[in-house]
């Protein structure tokens, strides 16, 4: 008879004792002993049966009860060491996971034992699956028993304040940039820097696969763990929190997918600001595509410039690319609406000049853009930051929620709790600093500024980062370029509430504070882009920047938003095609 051998063991901590070794050559001795043959070994390696792991999607288990169902192991012995390492779940579902395998006609057998179970013998003997249930109930108890004392313990460190009971400060909760000092945490600088300098490639325009070449490049330097950088290395980094100083609690699911099961809480000290975090969060929000061809930076102005072409079906809406792209001839660069080009739609083939319309960006909004804060500011007290964490905290309390109903746990309702009363007292934060927020200018000097635009542009043609940091300073703070191919005009929307307009030479014709009439998109909230926008235009009113919130546009009108008939009076305002309702 042909036999497989399952091999299972819960932890990653076993794989460096003797369970492999010991459950391989007690099959192997069992198989001598009756004269079976070895044909397969299945191995889950750190896959819990308590939780059903080695039964999920990709576990070894879950492989064999398939190909049982099937009946490709019908007349085949499986063996295991003993029951339990087929599961610990509780005992009718292990008892049910016995009865279907043997079901399938597939001779179930302990290597430790010698009990051997049969479709036959259990129909003839049923008694004989006593055995099994009740060593299946023990092994079930012992599992829940073993998880709630883990789980006490594990609460216990954190009610010490995340703090040994030797008083030593628990590495468990906190990254690997981080190490202890007695009862304390300490950033280790020199790993610290890593972590700053990948969110300060990612802000500079770099995506995870360019990140991952550069730190491979020299490993020897940039890595303190085993292996080489991966991009979910990279995606861990950038979207966790644990650049702030934070831990959040999780639970992993049967598939094995990692479930919030708290609040993010502050353990240890940021090694970057809040606003990085955040700003790194729209950046990697910005650049998420469908794949495709990996080049270097082409087209500076590519993911929010967009057809305003009018059809049958209102705007267009699609992206611009470039139809040329030989740098050494870029006179010749078009952009062209990319649903016209693949004949999905679009009338228009009117194209751009792309090289004026850049340079006409990067005169008048460049300036804005790179007004950049320090990557190793730790400072999280800005206005702009504290909505953003606002948001974020209710984001996970809404997910906590839907967890808790899904699988109520106490440790869910702890995190609930403190979610809550997180929300409040960001609440209260945001007020506080909404009272003290006074304007100031810029803080780099106008000279400065100004070289390093220079420098940057002149640059431009031949140096990828540069590319690469223009790209992602204008994504930062330019909401939407829209072309209209009637008046052959680009209408540029700033920070949600500025718009320039454009003419096909790239010459500004005039800007105003900006109405969702004339531009789509516009007021739409970036707490970061605004604050950036307000910090180089101090004279701006207060007022018009909740213009959006102080108005009230009816159904009928707001579906006319992008109307191109919209424009500019004599005087160089913007004339929406509706009246505030109050004003009808």
């Amino acid at each position: 008879m042909d036999a497989i051998a399952y091999i299972r063991w819960s932890s990653d901590d076993q794989a460096k004792g003797d369970s492999e070794r010991r459950q391989i050559e007690s099959a192997r001795r069992l198989c001598e002993q009756r004269g079976w043959d070895l044909i397969e070994t299945a191995i889950d390696s750190g896959k819990s049966a308590y939780k059903g792991k080695n039964r999920a999607k990709g576990g070894k288990l879950a492989s064999i009860e398939e190909r049982a169902a099937k009946g490709l192991l019908r007349g085949k012995a499986l063996i295991i060491e003993n029951i339990d390492r087929l599961s610990r779940q509780e005992p009718i579902i292990g008892l049910n996971l016995i009865n279907g395998l043997v079901a399938s006609g597939i001779t179930l057998v302990e290597s430790e034992s010698g009990q051997s179970y049969t479709q036959e013998s259990v129909r003839d003997n049923w008694q004989t699956l006593i055995t099994p249930f009740l060593r299946a109930g023990l092994a079930y108890d012992e599992a829940r028993t073993k998880g709630r004392r883990v789980a006490e313990a594990f609460q216990g460190t954190i009610d010490r304040g995340f703090v040994t009971k030797d008083g030593l400060a628990d590495l468990r909760f906190v990254p690997s940039w981080i190490g202890r000092d007695g009862a304390d945490y300490m950033v280790i600088e020199e790993r610290a820097a890593i972590v700053r300098r990948i969110f300060e490639r990612c802000l500079a325009g770099y995506g995870l696969r360019s990140i991952c070449e550069e730190l491979n490049a020299d490993l020897a330097n940039t890595r303190w763990q085993k292996g080489d950088w991966t991009q979910a290395n990279i995606r861990d980094i950038l979207r966790g929190r644990g650049a702030l100083g934070e831990f959040c609690r999780h639970s992993e699911s049967a598939e094995g997918r990692k479930q919030r099961t708290g609040n993010w809480v502050r353990v240890c000290d940021p090694v970057i600001s809040a606003e990085t975090w955040h700003r790194a969060q729209e950046a990697l929000d910005r650049r998420r595509s469908s794949g495709g061809k990996r080049r270097g930076m082409v087209n500076l102005l590519q993911g929010f410039t967009f057809c305003a072409a009018r059809g049958q079906n209102g705007m267009c809406g699609s992206r611009m690319i470039i139809t040329q792209t030989d740098r050494n001839m870029p006179r010749k660069a078009r952009l062209r609406c990319a649903r016209n080009h693949r004949a999905a739609g679009c009338k228009s083939s009117t194209s751009f000049h792309y090289e004026h319309l850049l340079n006409g960006v990067l005169d008048h909004i460049l300036h804005i853009a790179l007004d950049e804060p320090e990557i190793d500011n730790t400072d999280d007290s800005g206005l702009a930051v504290a909505k953003l964490e606002l948001v974020s905290a209710e984001k996970r309390l809404d997910n906590l929620v839907d967890a808790y109903a899904n699988n109520p746990s106490d440790a869910m309702l702890r995190g609930i709790k403190r979610a809550e009363s997180e929300i409040i007292d960001r609440k209260a934060k945001i007020s506080q600093l909404s009272h003290e927020a006074e304007r100031q200018n810029n803080t780099k000097p106008r000279k400065e500024l100004a070289e390093e635009i220079a420098n940057l542009r002149s640059r431009l043609k031949d140096d990828e980062d540069a590319r690469r940091r223009v790209h992602a300073a204008l994504s930062e703070i330019i909401t939407s370029i829209f072309l209209y191919p009637e008046t052959r005009e680009a209408h540029v929307l700033v920070a949600g509430i500025h718009a320039f307009k454009f003419d096909g030479l790239g010459n500004l014709l005039q800007q105003s504070v900006a109405t969702s009439a004339l531009l789509p998109g516009a007021h739409a909230e970036s707490p970061l882009a605004l604050d950036r926008y307000r910090e180089r235009n101090p004279a701006l009113p207060v007022p018009i920047l909740n213009i959006a919130k102080e108005r009230d546009y009816g159904a009928e009108q707001a579906r006319d938003a992008a109307n191109p008939d919209a424009g500019f009076d004599a005087d160089g305002k913007f004339i929406p095609i509706w009246k505030p309702v109050d004003a009808r």
